[in-house]
């Protein structure tokens, strides 16, 4: 019903045949899969006006639907430029914005990096020969600002800190607060150098009482370009490429993963 009403509203301003030829190329699109895309369609199946603490922000494209939903958003961002861009993507005044770089330790004055390959790289480790240092920043953990922000809850954690993810998951206040759902990047070439492999950081997240699975994606020929999906497998499993890349999806023990289901079966997962 929502769907017609919607179709009628757009044939009446833009013409049925404009609609029409839209509708041919929107289906002749490749199903492209996102990690992003399930997780938001999980909370779109179990709403709430939630919080959301987006771990390396970049410009504000996973936080931007949940601010839309009217949720809560702490968002860290240390690269400048970064930063910069995401103030004019989005309403930065209805998000918390932190210029700190999050980890399992509290330090000042530490080095942070970026690269003109991409602005997705941006990283306290210079693991890019393209590299190069432009931010001093100081280092927290997550227990540490979640306490003096009084949070007492977090729906979706989500960490994107290129090769840092597990030491922010070390940060965090399990004590007290365990998200339902945690986005998290992984990529062994990367964490071997800093000290630990992805199913240590996978692990880690079963302990703490949740379903984990791994999003697999080939490896990575540049930075910078559209890469290739491989496969959705619960954990404990091996990668289909050693040199493979990706994200752990964790669903907190006991909620229901139907949603999350129904949108992997649109790519016969």
């Amino acid at each position: 019903m929502i769907r017609s009403r919607i179709r009628q509203g757009l044939n009446l301003v833009l013409g049925k045949e404009t609609v029409k030829e839209m509708m041919r190329i929107i289906r002749r699109q490749p199903l492209r899969f996102s990690e992003a895309d399930l997780i938001l369609a999980w909370f779109d199946a179990n709403p709430r006006t939630g919080v959301m603490i987006d771990v390396g922000a970049h410009f504000g494209e996973s936080l931007e639907p949940y601010l839309s939903k009217g949720w809560k958003i702490h968002a860290f961002e240390p690269d400048p430029s970064n930063r910069d861009r995401l103030r004019d993507n989005i309403d930065h005044r209805k998000i918390s914005l932190y210029e700190i770089a999050v980890s399992d330790r509290e330090e000042t004055d530490v080095p942070f990096f970026a690269s003109s390959e991409s602005d997705g790289i941006s990283s306290l480790s210079a693991f890019r020969e393209t590299h190069q240092e432009v931010n001093r920043v100081r280092l927290s953990t997550l227990a540490t600002i979640m306490g003096e922000s009084k949070e007492t809850r977090v729906d979706f954690l989500k960490i994107d800190a290129e090769g840092h993810d597990f030491f922010v998951l070390r940060g965090f206040p399990w004590e007290r607060i365990r998200p339902d759902v945690i986005l998290c990047e992984f990529e062994d070439r990367k964490t071997i150098p800093l000290g630990y492999r992805f199913e240590e950081m996978a692990e880690y997240l079963g302990d703490k009482g949740y379903q984990v699975f791994v999003s697999e994606w080939s490896p990575i020929a540049r930075y910078g370009v559209e890469h290739r999906w491989v496969s959705w497998t619960q954990f404990p499993c091996r990668l289909k490429d050693t040199n493979g890349w990706g994200n752990l999806v964790a669903f907190k023990d006991g909620v229901s993963l139907s949603a999350a289901t129904k949108y992997l079966r649109r790519f016969g997962t």
